[in-house]
């Protein structure tokens, strides 16, 4: 892999150290909002900007993975990206549907007025730098009111949106 999109480098102080096979998630998100258990998470009705990313070309069918490396590399750009733009990777699904990430803007610790926008560029700066490592990118985004909260135990926990505009 190439050097990584001006936008896409990780600042000094950001959570993005470890860029090892199988190192840390970074990106932050919901490893951040996992440790805000406090007030902060309390279930609640919130205007979320998500964006859902589906990444293709990773191997010879749509849920397919050729490469562990490859795919951790492709991950390393979304939570590059997700950092970079200040919007929390929640979740990361492999299945028959094939790779996909939800991200969103406007969850606590990730919220600010400009939700909407941080979560386009995050999806255009994706784009751009995974289809120059011959990925393949498609991408959809929301705004809206949902239900967010907190769900699970201290051994497997989520926070998770539910709403007409996230399902």
């Amino acid at each position: 892999a190439g050097p990584l999109h001006p936008s896409l480098q990780p600042g000094p102080s950001s959570a993005c150290a470890d860029t090892t096979l199988l190192g840390a998630t970074c990106g932050g998100g919901a490893t951040q909002l996992l440790r805000l258990k406090s007030s902060l998470l309390t279930a609640e009705h919130r205007v979320v900007s998500c964006a859902f990313l589906q990444l293709g070309g990773l191997g010879a069918g749509l849920c397919d993975i050729g490469s562990a490396e490859a795919a951790q590399e492709a991950l390393l750009t979304v939570q590059r990206a997700a950092a970079a733009f200040k919007v929390a990777l929640l979740r990361t699904i492999v299945d028959d549907k094939g790779v996909r990430c939800l991200l969103a803007g406007g969850v606590p610790g990730f919220a600010a007025e400009d939700d909407a926008w941080r979560a386009v560029s995050l999806c255009a700066a994706c784009a751009e730098e995974l289809h120059a490592s011959g990925l393949r990118v498609s991408s959809g985004l929301t705004t809206g009111r949902m239900f967010c909260a907190y769900a699970g135990s201290e051994l497997r926990a989520e926070y998770t949106l539910h709403g007409k505009v996230v399902n």
